[in-house]
């Protein structure tokens, strides 16, 4: 029972933030990667790349102490 509704959760939480994005974020900004639509996978890798990066560069900082 408890995966299943964490797969309706995640599920939830995948389109809340694909339509958050789409609403608020696309129409906030003159930047061309926050006006585009999260339609593709192409289009998700540009709009989080530079998160994923970030994170990743902070998680290789933290491990090489």
């Amino acid at each position: 029972m408890r995966t299943i509704v964490a797969f309706i959760l995640g599920i939830a939480v995948t389109v809340g933030a694909a339509y958050y994005h789409d609403t608020v974020m696309a129409g906030a900004g003159t930047d061309t990667t926050a006006a585009k639509r999260v339609v593709n996978w192409e289009v998700v890798r540009e709009v989080t790349g530079s998160a994923v990066d970030y994170a990743q560069a902070q998680w290789n900082r933290l491990m090489a102490k």
